[in-house]
């Protein structure tokens, strides 16, 4: 193993596994450090979004994911008498593949993710504690203790995969600025004799003086969570039933098998810098927020994946050191709006207020008969992260610091299957570039980005002529019909993680191309 490209990752939950399971896609070498002896046996993050199974599609990850999970197509909102309004994933289906909410308990996540990592031949160092860490110019010395004894460790990076109580970041010395919600939350996870509660949705209940959510679960059995009002606390079912009961919550339903039965506080807190030097945090370590809406494993995923690439374009000599600087600017901007989007939605349907009451009892169910809010829909999806803020928000179909739509090229190609999850992708519009694009520059970017960038020439389809590449290392597809906003730029460039870096409009040059790719090394 190469020690001076080597990246040791410390825990080995979700995110941990996601980033180890990217960067050994780039074939970069990993070690997963994890005091734990084994993998959970918990269900704990239950959620898996859309955006999270597009990030997933290139490993294989996303149709495994589906094939152990649920899938769930609206969240209900109910009252004690009756249900009151729906939101539909379905009014995604011509944004994404995945338009719909999949519940995967984290067992199953990290079985699936360990099981791709053990067929690419990596494997988690159980029972190993992070003991301390210097940093130097070029690698990171490690300490850590195994049941044999103490070891010292050499890499090229660091990254704390190891939750909210992150050794990594207490070490760093990093504030993790928020606070403590006051409520006391009850969990418990059931099974219910009745078949009352449809398991192709997850639910929300409002009663008068709490909400509670319902979540249907691969195995059949149901996750019932939320701020005891009753209060007291407990770990039996008698404390959590009472605080059922005190609520009139399923009255008519004979709950019975419970388990994991929990009174939690949550806390929202995100930390004041996701790096520092060699050393990275990602996942609960950098940033944890209320469960509304199931973001927080997904953000966590997706800080894995943003940081994979830059790492390994860094280590692989493609790309000079200050990328990493983004890492940090751009997930803790996206984790501090969680973090506000999550808080607000808790605050909102948790919140007894008369007005409150009224939007979700009466305002609400008129208005979704009608309109399904496909806006809301989408961010909850996390579909909406933009890592570039314009100077006024923008209808156009492709955006710069947006992902890449998902569109059909032709009939058997969309634009997803162009995304490998390594690569770079150039869609060159050839309708305006034949003649600017040549050979000679294409084979020039192709030596820059030494094999790290792949490019598309999309042409116009209306009248059928087969069209030859400017080069072999080209693909030309005729397109299917036109996409929207593409007929008005030149390029598009889209980064690994299947967001656009850059859209040209006024300029046929390819030098900013060349020029994203001026490492050190490249110019030797």
């Amino acid at each position: 193993m190469e020690r001076q490209k080597q990246v040791v990752i410390i825990g080995a939950g979700p995110v941990g596994l996601t980033l180890a399971c990217f960067l050994t896609q780039q074939n970069i070498p990993v070690r997963i450090l994890e005091s734990r002896s084994g993998p959970v046996n918990e269900s704990r993050a239950l959620g898996v979004h859309a955006r999270t199974l597009e990030l997933l599609r290139p490993l294989g990850l996303d149709r495994q994911f589906i094939q152990h999970g649920r899938v769930t197509h609206d969240m209900h909102f109910h009252n004690t008498n009756k249900k009151l309004f729906s939101l539909r994933f379905g009014a995604l289906s011509e944004s994404t593949p995945y338009p719909f909410y999949l519940i995967l308990p984290q067992t199953i996540t990290e079985r699936l993710l360990l099981q791709w990592l053990n067929r690419h031949q990596v494997h988690v160092e159980w029972n190993t504690t992070l003991e301390e860490f210097q940093q130097t110019d070029d690698q990171i010395n490690l300490t850590v203790q195994r049941p044999r004894g103490r070891e010292s460790l050499t890499a090229a990076y660091l990254v704390g995969c190891d939750g909210a109580n992150s050794t990594v970041r207490q070490k760093l010395n990093i504030d993790f600025i928020g606070e403590t919600y006051e409520a006391v939350f009850s969990l418990a996870e059931v099974n219910i004799r009745e078949d009352k509660i449809e398991t192709d949705a997850t639910h929300v209940y409002l009663a008068d003086q709490t909400t509670c959510a319902v979540i249907p679960m691969p195995s059949g059995r149901y996750r019932i969570v939320g701020p005891n009002s009753a209060g007291g606390s407990g770990h039996d079912f008698a404390h959590f039933q009472h605080f059922l009961d005190s609520n009139r919550l399923f009255t008519d339903l004979s709950l019975y098998a419970p388990d994991r039965i929990i009174d939690y506080k949550m806390h929202k807190r995100v930390a004041e810098r996701f790096s520092k030097g060699r050393v990275f945090l990602c996942g609960d370590a950098a940033h944890i927020h209320s469960p509304a809406g199931g973001q927080g494993m997904n953000t966590g995923m997706q800080d894995a994946i943003n940081l994979a690439w830059k790492l390994a374009y860094v280590l692989k000599g493609v790309m000079p050191e200050s990328v990493l600087s983004t890492y940090d600017i751009e997930r803790r901007t996206v984790s501090r709006h969680v973090v506000e989007n999550t808080d607000k939605a808790m605050a909102f349907v948790t919140n007894p207020k008369p007005l409150n009451r009224f939007l979700l009892n009466t305002l609400y169910p008129l208005a979704t008969k009608w309109y399904q809010p496909r806006k809301m829909l989408s961010a909850m999806a996390q579909l909406e992260i933009s890592y570039f803020k314009p100077a006024e928000k923008s209808r156009e179909f492709l955006v710069k610091g947006k992902r890449l739509p998902w569109f059909d090229i032709n009939a058997s190609l969309n634009s997803f299957d162009l995304l490998d999850g390594v690569s770079w992708l150039l869609l060159v519009n050839r309708n305006h570039t034949a003649q600017a694009a040549t050979s000679e520059q294409y084979r020039q970017l192709q030596h820059c980005a030494q094999g790290q960038l792949k490019i598309a020439e999309l042409y116009p389809n209306q009248y059928y002529r087969p069209v030859k590449p400017a080069d072999e290392a080209v693909s030309t597809y005729p397109l299917r019909h036109a996409i929207a906003g593409f007929d008005s730029a030149y390029f598009v460039l889209v980064r690994p993680d299947g967001y656009i870096h850059h859209i040209e409009k006024k300029n046929p040059s390819l030098d900013i191309v060349e020029t994203l790719f001026s490492s050190p090394q490249n110019k030797e």
